[in-house]
């Protein structure tokens, strides 16, 4: 893989964003799956005739999978969690409701 530092801090993100997917099980099948290769790769990555760091640009890019996922889930949660009635959602934009009708209070009828 890359850089040993490089490659131990993404291991690391990797898990943490695995834990906040799977969060009741100990270890997941992805979990799992993630310390396989990361074994897979540590000796060199001319063994299995990759590129030099095409191993390491798979897992920045399932880490930014994982983190987007986690904050796309977390900002749905935030604004889509409530139903509003049309007025709320009117406020929420900075908008006014027009005054209904009501012909009871209309001065030209009395």
């Amino acid at each position: 893989m890359a850089a040993p530092s490089r490659s131990i801090s993404l291991y690391r993100n990797l898990l943490k964003e695995l834990k906040h997917v799977y969060k009741d099980k100990t270890e997941s099948p992805a979990q799992s799956f993630v310390k396989d290769q990361f074994r897979n790769f540590q000796v060199t990555t001319e063994k299995v005739c990759r590129g030099r760091n095409e191993v390491y640009h798979t897992g920045e890019t399932y880490l930014c999978l994982l983190q987007n996922l986690r904050k796309y889930e977390e900002l749905h949660a935030q604004y889509h969690s409530q139903e509003r009635s049309i007025e709320s959602s009117a406020h929420l934009v900075g908008l006014e409701l027009p005054k209904t009708y009501n012909p009871d209070s209309n001065p030209s009828n009395k």
